[in-house]
């Protein structure tokens, strides 16, 4: 059983994070990172971790100086997945976007009622690039800015525009990727090192990984 059915199974109070997960998490909060884990070994569960230790801006809405926090999924499915990960695992008001909402037609009122009186956002990328491009919210108002699959953020994929805006912040929000790949195509041995430092460029971030394959199976 994978860490995420682990945690559907068990419920988000008897759910006992393991020591690479409290490890990592420590390192994500103090720091950007790329969190490179193998799938169903728990990188969504310590972005959530992360999430609820950095959750304090969340407690106002924006019109009162407080913050959001955004995760970026790359599909519809995970649009749906995802969020209903973070409504089991925490208490924060947790809202989903996607392109099948027709979300590219609401007025900026509509969008700006969402971003006030929702604590989390999930949606996919682009849906964030357009938010940005309408300046119905900045970065600066993020506190926290998840990537699912962030190996995707290449050349002018949605993730790398989103990361347009980071240098020019006045306030940047603390970024965390998630990835079980890093890399999203074939690379020779001495093209691997390359692509793995452009995709920390890119995030302004560092990759965080666990060396000893005991310590996720044990």
């Amino acid at each position: 059983m994978d860490l995420e059915m682990e945690l559907q199974h068990k419920g988000k109070d008897d759910f006992i994070p393991r020591d690479y997960q409290l490890t990592i998490m420590e390192i994500g909060i103090k720091r950007n990172s790329i969190i490179f884990l193998p799938t169903g070994t728990g990188k969504t569960l310590i972005a959530v971790m992360i999430l609820k230790r950095l959750a304090e801006p969340l407690q106002r809405p924006l019109s009162q100086g407080g913050k959001v926090s955004v995760m970026l999924v790359n599909t519809v499915a995970l649009v749906d997945q995802q969020s209903k990960y973070l409504k089991a695992l925490t208490d924060q008001d947790v809202a989903a976007y996607s392109g099948d909402m027709n979300v590219d037609y609401w007025s900026d009122s509509t969008w700006r009622d969402q971003l006030e009186h929702n604590q989390v956002l999930v949606m996919t990328t682009q849906i964030l690039v357009n938010i940005l491009q309408r300046s119905l919210l900045s970065l600066n108002d993020v506190n926290l800015l998840i990537f699912d699959e962030c190996h995707n953020g290449v050349d002018d994929h949605p993730m790398t525009q989103v990361m347009s805006y980071y240098p020019n912040l006045r306030d940047p929000p603390r970024v965390i990727g998630l990835s079980a790949t890093l890399l999203n195509r074939k690379c020779t041995p001495a093209e691997v090192l390359k692509e793995v430092s452009v995709l920390e460029r890119t995030f302004h971030s560092k990759v965080v990984t666990v060396t000893d394959l005991e310590c996720l199976t044990g």
